[in-house]
């Protein structure tokens, strides 16, 4: 891993086009920033866990401090060799929770006395004497060696104090793994960048000693009667949540197909983006981050929640978010991208236009009939949601057009800023060819996170003036701007650069069929299924006390005014109480 963070000068000599060699580079850096994540709170959770049980039972205080040496000499080796830092960043951060974790595990194994602080006066003179050169750097390299065994020793010693004290209370599985998950994806990267032996060995036996540790405080963990409270210490359930698909299917079988679809379309987006290469795969993962933003900033907003899915399969964060909407954004963007660029515009700014118009043209029939079917709810009090085209805010798809057309616009800008060689006047063909790896990753991430915030400033630049200020409904507004904008394409439309293509492969034409397919699904779900029929038990808006309301709460879901558009409460036999936030809906005819 230590030289993964540096390879864009070599890789940008030996690649032109983004091949499947290429492929496995960004997935090596992927992996690197993403092992680089992890280690910032690698050693949180086993913090907590023993702060809150006020007990070190099941910890090997000497596993723990053979570790620190290991990595104490790693980082010390790394330092006074002169090495990026970026290259042997994860191991000052582990330092410092190693830190923190020891000194918790001596005090509640009351060994927190004179003579540990000796040897940590020890500690902190032999390390200062290592990083000053005042003892020779020679030492440090007959010390390397070792860190394999020492680290080895350490992970088996904390094994046994598993399998001796039979507790692994204070044993935290989610710090073991992250730390089996880092060594195997530091294997993959040792792999491409290296192939150093000894590297390869050191994480091979860490990561099967890890995935030990993690299983035998699994076993324990399932073999001891224990509260819920101590079972969320050891794996938070707001993490993860799995459901049966069979119950799911029942309640709301149009849920289930939607998701399913979603998956299919993201991965076989995600097969085409591999198989065409150039920028293709740097689209595919820019839109899934953008999935991961902007979910992330609706459901964590300090303002509250404003939009509640139903159970999934897989739900993540306190079930408030499913894990197929991470497919949907690279679905959706993938295919109106792959579009706007067959239509070989030759303004650029229409190319923009165009993909912002396709993302709004795939995500509205999927909006139209995940509401009405209960898919998810929205807040019934929210008047920037309250005008709707069939279920769908006109809000929403004016914010999904202007931050769709800020990603397009950022993600071809920011590349040809960051690499002078590649221009955006170039050619379509040439425009999604791949430039140099650095630059691709600052588009890809720019384009992802930036496009949010420009995507917010646009929208507000139409609605507050026009709607807060002005009055003017926000359908006019949403009509008129699309009308505007699809005039400024349709003119660059006549004068474009198309033609037939020679060839299509047969991804390509399964992306085709996908794509129509995605309309026809909708439309067959809206017609067969019967939207009263459906019933979606889970967090929804809380039910609040209206007549007595601090005014100082977020506005609560009033039992006698609420709109009964989309649910309502008549399969139940009565409504949920005040308070609730976990209740059943039902769904309503259409009007």
């Amino acid at each position: 891993m230590m030289a993964s963070l540096n390879r864009s000068t070599q890789l940008t000599t030996k690649m032109g086009l983004l091949d499947e060699s290429g492929i496995l580079y960004v997935i090596a850096d992927v992996l690197s920033i993403v092992t680089i994540a992890s280690c910032l709170v690698s050693k949180v959770p086993q913090i907590q866990t023993v702060r809150q049980l006020q007990s070190a039972k099941g910890l090997s205080v000497n596993g723990l401090l053979m570790e620190l040496c290991s990595y104490t000499v790693t980082m010390l080796y790394n330092y006074t060799n002169g090495y990026a830092f970026l290259s042997y960043l994860e191991y000052p951060i582990l330092l410092v929770q190693e830190y923190v974790l020891i000194y918790y595990v001596l005090q509640y194994e009351s060994l927190l006395g004179k003579r540990a602080y000796q040897w940590a006066a020890v500690y902190v003179a032999v390390f200062v004497g290592f990083a000053t050169a005042i003892i020779p750097s020679s030492l440090l390299m007959m010390l390397v060696p070792f860190t394999t065994p020492v680290g080895a020793t350490s992970k088996v010693m904390q094994l046994i104090a598993i399998l001796r004290s039979k507790d692994s209370q204070s044993v935290s599985l989610i710090t073991w793994g992250i730390s089996a998950f880092t060594n195997s994806t530091r294997i993959y990267t040792i792999m491409l960048d290296s192939g150093d032996k000894m590297l390869l060995a050191n994480f091979g036996i860490s990561t099967v000693l890890s995935s030990s540790v993690l299983l035998a405080a699994c076993m324990d963990a399932l073999s001891t009667v224990r509260t819920y409270e101590q079972f969320r210490q050891d794996f938070p359930h707001w993490l993860l949540n799995v459901r049966n698909p069979a119950e799911l299917l029942n309640a709301q079988p149009s849920y289930v197909v939607s998701q399913a679809f979603c998956i299919v379309g993201g991965l076989l987006s995600l097969a085409h983006a591999l198989h065409r290469g150039g920028r293709w795969p740097f689209l595919w993962m820019a839109s899934a981050l953008t999935g991961v933003l902007v979910e992330g900033s609706m459901y964590f907003s300090p303002y509250g929640e404003t939009i509640w899915f139903s159970p999934t399969v897989i739900d993540l964060f306190h079930q408030r978010v499913p894990l197929f909407v991470f497919f949907v954004y690279p679905f959706f963007y993938y295919q109106a991208f792959w579009a706007a660029s067959k239509l070989q515009l030759k303004c650029r700014w229409s190319e923009h236009i165009a993909a912002g118009l396709l993302v709004v043209l795939a995500d509205l029939p999927f909006d139209m009939v995940s509401i009405k079917f209960l898919h998810w709810t929205l807040h019934d009090t929210e008047q920037l949601l309250s005008e709707r085209v069939y279920s769908a805010p006109w809000t929403l798809l004016l914010f999904f057009a202007v931050a769709s057309f800020a990603f397009s616009y950022l993600f071809h800008n920011l590349r040809s800023w960051m690499d002078r060689s590649v221009g955006t006047s170039q050619p379509t063909d040439r425009r999604w060819a791949v430039g140099t790896i650095g630059a691709e990753l600052v588009a890809m991430v720019g384009a992802a996170s930036v496009s949010l915030s420009v995507g917010t400033g646009l929208f507000l630049a139409f609605s507050y003036p026009l709607h807060t200020v002005l009055g003017i409904p926000h359908r006019i507004i949403v009509i008129g701007v699309f009308l505007c904008v699809a005039t400024v394409f349709w003119k660059f439309d006549r004068k474009s650069n198309r033609r037939m293509p020679i060839r299509q492969s047969l991804l390509d034409h399964a992306l085709n069929v996908i794509t129509v397919g995605h309309f026809v699904l909708y439309f067959v779900l809206a017609f067969v299924l019967r939207p009263e029929d459906t019933v979606s038990s889970g967090r929804h808006q809380p039910i609040g006390d209206c007549l007595h309301r601090n005014g100082t709460n977020a506005p609560p879901l009033c039992l006698d005014t609420f709109s009964r558009t989309d649910y309502d409460f008549h399969c139940i036999s009565k409504p949920p109480n005040v308070g609730t936030y976990w209740y059943t809906v039902c769904g309503t005819p259409y009007e």
